[in-house]
């Protein structure tokens, strides 16, 4: 099922899904989501974090031991492989693995339309799939309203233009200056 980034409610979408595939080319935008995400669930539940890079659990060929054993001390887990290509779907089908004390997040780069684990994502009801392109100003400066506004500090519409004609600001410049 097919999420878009700016639609997202994490309470929701972590109630009724299983896999996430956070893919695309703006990385800060896919840390913030990988992170909501990870906050919404493990905020509900025992859940233990565990991540991977998808060439170790293809290299290890330990992906199956990880998503069909029961963890020793009963925690539910949430599994997040990085770099994930169509590689993963060699040793991972969504119908093989017993699933209900885990999720799995996927985190990618740039995925082709033809990509089979992007269209795996779009069509599979347990998935989520959300795609990360890149911002526009208009809603970088959003953005940053928004984060301004949050954190209490007022500012006028005209000098948030000034700083956007002054500099050039990306997702993750923003988060940086409003920490």
């Amino acid at each position: 099922m097919i999420i878009k980034s700016f639609n997202l409610n994490t309470s929701i979408l972590t109630q009724q899904k299983s896999f996430y595939l956070i893919y695309g080319e703006n990385q800060s935008l896919i840390d913030e989501i990988k992170e909501k995400i990870v906050r919404e669930i493990t905020k509900k539940k025992d859940f233990s974090i565990k991540k991977y890079y998808e060439d170790f659990l293809l290299n290890n060929n330990i992906i199956y031991q990880f998503l069909n054993s029961d963890n020793l001390f009963g925690e539910k887990e949430l599994i997040v492989i990085h770099k994930t290509t169509d590689k993963i779907l060699n040793l991972f089908d969504e119908n093989n693995f017993k699933i209900k004390d885990k999720k799995i997040i996927f985190i990618s780069d740039n995925l082709a339309k033809k990509s089979k684990i992007r269209s795996l994502a779009e069509s599979s009801s347990d998935f989520a799939c959300i795609a990360c392109y890149n911002d526009t100003n208009e809603q970088l400066q959003s953005l940053l309203i928004e984060k301004l506004k949050y954190s209490k500090i007022n500012i006028s519409r005209e000098l948030v233009n000034l700083i956007f004609e002054i500099n050039s600001l990306n997702r993750q410049d923003i988060n940086d200056a409003i920490n």
